[in-house]
């Protein structure tokens, strides 16, 4: 349990002992972090909730609560600030003692244990598979990878999913968008080149490959190349390639699911039967419509079969979240481009007609992503052929670099990807700062030899020396190591990974202050004694602990040296 939560059920008690509210009005007893340090380290503003409940000054409800909380060895202080709000200082001794705890748990500090652990699928990528993974595209990779670390190390059981879109009009016009290119190549009449289809040099590229490749001309042995059968071999080698890409940068799937798959074997049609029986389809200009009430907004009704009688491709989504459910998750997380914002309504009002709480979908939506070079924005049209793929970014940067700076910022906030900045070995890097500092606490550690346990048979000297009045830079640190298992709780809750990389960050800030105000070893500074070395060496390895598991929840490395 986290120092947080400890607190927090201190506070549900206290307040079912002096006011007769609701359970309800209990649980908005949360605890945030206060604006300035000197405050305290948790705040609560539920005086000013309670007042209103129970018809008193928020300041006497504060004092009310202060006067019969339970004593712990965990609060130092409790103080009262305006216009009502609860402030908690720890004690010294929860300092060293999560020391200690980040020492003997290892990489499992942090791990939850829920009450109720959940199966939780997470599909993400799920990329457009008319050409190279697009680098604005892949933002939804790390996005989604981390979520999942973060869920399992929760506690939960988490599934990784791609969901290969096969099927459809873009299929077809990137098949035609290549027939045109290998009669052009054969000096064939081709034609006029098809309207609305993919130009660029890969399109160019894919036609010189496609043909000399096994699987189409097994496929079209004795029968003549068509734009569909093109397509789909073309759509199913760049999903190979994505897939590839995505194992270089650590991601892995559990499952790849077709929409071929899920309109072949019958999902889509059993989604919209059921539909049809709750009388939310309806036909219109010779096609079917979800349309769920008379009162639902014109334009926010949507094809399912179009007046040809093909399924439209949110018919074929409906019935892969229909499957999706089928398989007992208990929440399903969808990462997405921001462009499918309207669509998730749609989704969720589908689900609820599938007899499926909306509440169980949850979607993450990732705004776009412009590459600089030089100070100039890249462009990025998959269909115009003018965009850099994810493999060059890749080549050039490395993954840990992907990966972190495509964390740095909220999903749905534009993101700007400076080429130039992540390849410079400077402070302004982030991903260098942060592996930076673990490699120097790695090679401060193994300059002591006390890398290898020596810190774990010392808890006495710990508590003995973390007693002592300690220095602002080691309490800073100790108090940022505190938060971690608070922030893995927060993010399984709220889905905002970026918060990872501000951590880490601050946690690598925190500890180059450190390190430069508080001598570790005794050659760099002779007051201190053997005693505080380890102490301090102590901290350190807690520290190296704690950034290590941060960026391993990134999917990013932490490099002993550098």
């Amino acid at each position: 349990m986290t120092n947080r939560q400890t607190i927090t059920n201190y506070l549900n008690k206290t307040i079912k002992e002096l006011y007769n509210v609701s359970d309800e009005v209990v649980k908005k007893a949360s605890l945030s972090y206060p604006p300035q340090e000197t405050l305290g380290d948790y705040a609560s503003s539920i005086p000013l909730i309670l007042s209103k409940e129970v018809g008193k000054n928020p300041m006497g409800i504060a004092e009310e609560i202060k006067g019969v909380f339970p004593q712990s060895d965990l609060i130092a202080e409790i103080t009262i600030a305006k216009p009502g709000f609860l402030n908690f200082k720890l004690s010294q001794k929860a300092l060293s003692d999560t020391i200690t705890q980040v020492i003997d748990q290892g990489q499992r500090f942090g791990n939850l244990q829920p009450e109720q652990p959940q199966k939780i699928q997470v599909e993400f990528v799920s990329a457009n598979p008319t050409g190279p993974l697009h680098i604005g595209n892949f933002r939804g990779g790390p996005l989604g990878d981390s979520i999942a670390r973060v869920l399992t190390k929760a506690g939960h059981t988490v599934e990784r999913e791609y969901y290969h879109n096969d099927v459809g009009n873009q299929v077809k016009l990137l098949g035609e968008s290549m027939l045109w290119r290998i009669k052009k190549l054969n000096d064939e009449d081709a034609g006029e080149f098809p309207v609305g289809g993919y130009q660029g040099e890969y399109v160019k590229q894919l036609a010189e490959l496609g043909p000399q490749l096994a699987p189409i001309h097994n496929h079209t042995e004795g029968k003549q190349l068509t734009g569909e059968t093109l397509g789909k071999w073309a759509v199913d080698y760049y999903r190979d390639q994505t897939l590839m890409l995505c194992e270089k940068t650590g991601i892995n799937f559990d499952y790849v699911i077709s929409e071929s798959e899920i309109r072949d074997t019958g999902w889509t049609k059993k989604a919209l039967d059921t539909l049809r029986e709750k009388n939310v389809l309806k036909q219109k200009d010779g096609a079917t419509w979800f349309a769920p009430s008379d009162d639902f907004l014109e334009d926010r009704e949507t094809v399912v079969i179009k007046s040809d009688g093909q399924y439209d491709y949110f018919s074929n989504d409906i019935g892969y979240h229909y499957n999706k459910f089928d398989r007992d998750f208990d929440k399903v997380i969808d990462v997405w481009g921001a462009n499918h914002h309207g669509h998730i309504p749609r989704m969720k009002a589908a689900l609820k007609f599938l007899g499926i709480r909306p509440e169980r979908l949850e979607v993450v939506l990732y705004q776009w992503v412009t590459l600089l070079r030089n100070g100039l924005k890249l462009g990025m049209s998959k269909r115009a052929g003018t965009f850099v793929t994810t493999e060059e970014v890749l080549k050039e940067v490395g993954s840990d670099a992907l990966r972190f700076m495509f964390l740095t910022r909220d999903a749905n906030t534009p993101l700007e990807f400076d080429i130039d900045l992540v390849k410079k070995q400077a402070r302004d890097n982030p991903v260098y700062y942060v592996q930076y500092a673990h490699a120097r606490m790695s090679g401060i550690l193994k300059k002591s030899n006390q890398n290898v346990g020596v810190e774990r048979a010392q808890p006495e000297t710990l508590r003995a020396v973390h007693a002592l009045p300690l220095r602002v830079e080691e309490i800073r640190l100790v108090k940022h190591l505190m938060k971690f298992p608070e922030l893995i709780e927060d993010i399984s809750e709220n889905l905002a990974v970026h918060q990872l990389t501000n951590y880490a960050l601050d946690l690598a800030d925190l500890f180059h202050k450190f390190y430069e105000n508080c001598p570790v070893l005794p050659d760099r500074d002779k007051t201190v004694t053997t005693e505080i070395s380890k102490a301090r060496l102590a901290l350190v390895s807690a520290t190296r602990t704690v950034l290590a598991e941060t960026l391993g929840l990134l999917g990013v490395s932490a490099p002993t040296k550098m």
